[in-house]
């Protein structure tokens, strides 16, 4: 149960699966309408709603307090990683294509898989591929928020691991710009790669507005390695998995066929190399395993320091002259002090 602590909180009292039975309605309707609509699923859309259901709670000092700084970094990230082909002019453009096309024994993964399952138009796999590569903010700020709602230091392992795999996957991107297999491929290193998800995307909304959200919104064309589209969602998965233990049980494994699926759109859309996703996987385990392992020290750091002024009474006491007896009858005297009461 989720109690509103703001002026309703004689009157309303929310069940927290039904609240978050709402926020999860709100992200998919406001979703649906970006997307039909030509916009983008970028997080600061999101946080008017986030910030008036705060307010409803009577959160809303705690919610810019906790998310100002998340937000604000996350948005400075995705400002600097639009700047990586400024700052580096010197893209690589056959490496990566090289590396998959050996992980495919010849062929590169991306054209194995449009080999297989390309069709051209709107059909389910087309536009499954196109809202999962839509969800890479959506799912990463929905389940923030969730652990917000519920427990505020989950929350902040969460964001923190989040931030952590984007500012390494930063300057990962500052050091080796390269271009993607829809990139290499007009450039001539690869056989002709189809786009998947721009192409869809273009059939379902108006294909100008989607060009213009392609080019414009924190986009970067040489910033495939690692995969972010491929590191967050595995950071989701392993989040849920870690805080969801007691409740999911074996059936936690099930949490990651959402950043599998991911890879294989990203792959098969033409968007990212195998190789890339491989790297993206393996900083979001690393970024995530790292935050884990801050928390707890700075748990037991502070359960020692919690100890300490506790042993140093003790101790204290242990050294007093005053002496401290257990048990129901108090001590005999000595002869001496009884001699000195006659």
């Amino acid at each position: 149960m989720a109690t509103i602590t703001g002026p309703l909180r004689r009157t309303l009292r929310v069940p927290a699966n039904a609240l978050l039975a709402f926020v999860a309605l709100y992200f998919v309707v406001l979703t649906a309408v970006l997307t039909l609509y030509g916009g983008w699923t970028t997080p600061d859309l999101y946080l008017p709603g986030l910030f008036l259901i705060a307010i409803v709670l009577g959160r809303g000092r705690r919610f810019v307090a906790d998310w100002l700084p998340f937000l604000g970094l996350l948005l400075g990230y995705e400002s600097l990683r639009s700047a990586v082909d400024v700052i580096n002019t010197q893209v690589h453009w056959a490496t990566l294509a090289n590396v998959d096309t050996f992980l495919g024994f010849g062929v590169s993964p991306t054209h194995r898989l449009q080999d297989w399952f390309y069709r051209p138009g709107v059909n389910p796999l087309n536009v499954s591929v196109a809202i999962v590569y839509l969800l890479h903010f959506v799912a990463p700020v929905g389940l923030a928020f969730a652990l917000w709602l519920r427990d505020r230091r989950a929350y902040w392992r969460f964001t923190s691991a989040l931030l952590l795999v984007s500012f390494a996957g930063y300057f990962t991107f500052l050091a080796f710009p390269a271009a993607p297999p829809w990139m290499a491929a007009q450039r001539g290193y690869l056989p002709a790669v189809h786009t998947v998800i721009p192409d869809t995307l273009s059939q379902i909304v108006h294909p100008g507005l989607v060009a213009f959200a392609w080019s414009n919104v924190g986009s970067n064309a040489v910033a495939p390695f690692p995969s972010l589209h491929a590191a967050w969602p595995m950071i989701v998965a392993l989040a849920l998995a870690t805080y969801t233990k007691a409740r999911l049980g074996r059936w936690r494994w099930l949490l990651f066929l959402y950043p599998a699926f991911v890879g294989f759109a990203v792959i098969y859309g033409g968007e990212h190399y195998l190789i890339d996703v491989l790297a993206g996987y393996a900083y979001a385990v690393a970024a995530f395993l790292a935050v884990e392992w801050i928390a707890a020290w700075m748990a037991r750091r502070g359960a020692e320091r919690t100890e300490e002024p506790l042993h140093d009474e003790l101790d204290g006491r242990a050294t007093s002259p005053v002496s401290v007896h257990a048990g129901p009858h108090p001590p005999a005297p000595s002869p001496d002090a009884a001699g000195e009461g006659e």
